[in-house]
């Protein structure tokens, strides 16, 4: 094939793409005639580099398949790019979007920096461009009808499961299988045009990780939360929570470049039977994604059933948590002692535990616990003093208090 390519040769290139696109072959029938016409395999790829079209490769590169896909230095519009079996170098120009946004890539395996791999890209590219602006149109129009059953499931407007399972079935979702709800929110949300682009991107991602995993993505934005319902399989309580944690662990990964400097916190309710229940799980989720944050900072996946005492409280008038707080450590003025104290009881009041815990001598340690005792009058074996202590440091916790 020539360096250079005629104008009648793009012409008619172009008039065999319109054919195809009016033949509804889409995308698939991009990557069908540049493959054809430049006998090298071509790919198809999204942001997050998930293959949308393929064509001349073997079959054991799947559709919806994701790839790696690096930057070859030295060589601009060139990709190193690994798949399930396979590691390629390709030519790759990006699909334009709207306001300067990159749709996906245009891949050619083994290509070369020529005018006519240029020139055919550009061409395809732009008809990709449309196509998958169509997709997008359609897949808007489609999500608002669906958000407004997720908005149903979430508030409880449907009382009735036969009528929810029939809906769910729609859109090719089993809703009697045991369900849990997982909440995400973007930290810092500001109403923002940005701020709402940014929350679209996380709503793809989140597709992309329940795909992943082979769960229908019952995904639904409110504002700064991303909310998913979760199908399990039934009967199988500890596997299920096992892809409840793959399936949040993908979606951190995936959004990690988006994200930049900003953060997620997220929140788990618990499983429930019956589609009728979901909006519990709901609420669930969205009290373990503050108590999540406020007792268990560190704790990635805060499950609202491993949040025990904490979820009791905080449902509970927080003016008197706070007097009871301070009518527990009134008279123990002392953060020597305090700290003793805290660290004993977070240690299960297990000597040997808390003095190392502390860098003390054992007996140091029950020096400390004596005067503490003294101070508070209070005896530090008994078993309804170390509950109100336990009850104290959550709620220390919970409230932020010093």
């Amino acid at each position: 094939m020539a360096n250079n390519l005629k104008v009648e040769e793009l012409l008619t290139f172009q008039a065999r793409l319109l054919t195809a696109m009016n033949a509804g072959r889409g995308l698939q029938g991009l990557v069908d005639e540049l493959a054809g016409y430049l006998k090298r395999p071509v790919l198809i790829i999204n942001t997050l580099h998930r293959v949308l079209a393929a064509a001349g490769f073997p079959p054991h590169l799947p559709l919806a398949s994701t790839l790696n896909l690096l930057p070859v230095e030295g060589k601009s519009n060139f990709f190193r790019i690994s798949g399930p079996e396979d590691e390629w170098e390709a030519y790759g120009l990006a699909i334009p979007g709207q306001e300067n946004q990159i749709q996906g890539y245009l891949l050619v395996m083994d290509g070369e920096e020529k005018e006519e791999y240029r020139a055919l890209g550009q061409v395809v590219t732009a008809f990709a461009s449309m196509e998958l602006a169509r997709l997008m149109s359609l897949k808007e129009m489609e999500r608002r009808h669906r958000d407004n059953f997720i908005f149903d499931l979430l508030y409880n407007n449907i009382d009735n499961e036969e009528t929810i399972v029939a809906s769910g079935e729609l859109w090719g979702w089993n809703l009697k299988r045991p369900t849990v709800v997982v909440v995400f929110a973007l930290e810092g949300y500001d109403h923002s045009p940005a701020d709402q682009e940014l929350m679209k991107s996380l709503f793809t991602v989140g597709e992309e990780a329940f795909d992943l995993n082979g769960v229908p993505s019952i995904l639904t934005v409110k504002r700064e939360e991303l909310v998913g319902i979760i199908c399990l399989e039934e009967h199988q309580r500890k596997p299920g929570r096992r892809v409840i944690k793959k399936i949040i662990d993908d979606f951190l990964s995936l959004a990690a470049p988006i994200l930049g400097q900003r953060s997620v916190r997220l929140g788990v309710g618990r499983r429930y039977d019956s589609p009728t229940e979901i909006f519990r799980s709901y609420q669930e989720a969205k009290v373990a994604l503050e108590l999540g944050k406020l007792m268990r900072p560190q704790q990635e996946t805060p499950f609202f059933a491993d949040l025990g005492m904490a979820r009791l409280l905080f449902s509970h008038d927080w003016q008197e948590l706070q007097e009871f707080y301070f009518e527990i450590f009134r008279e123990l003025s002392d953060p020597e002692l305090m700290e003793t104290l805290e660290a004993y009881i977070n240690h299960g009041c297990d000597l040997k535990a808390t003095a190392k815990a502390l860098f003390l001598h054992p007996n140091s340690l029950r020096y400390r616990l004596k005067k503490i005792e003294e101070v508070l009058e209070r005896d530090l074996e008994d078993l309804e003093t170390k509950v109100d202590l336990v009850v104290a440091f959550k709620i220390k916790k919970l409230l932020g208090l010093q």
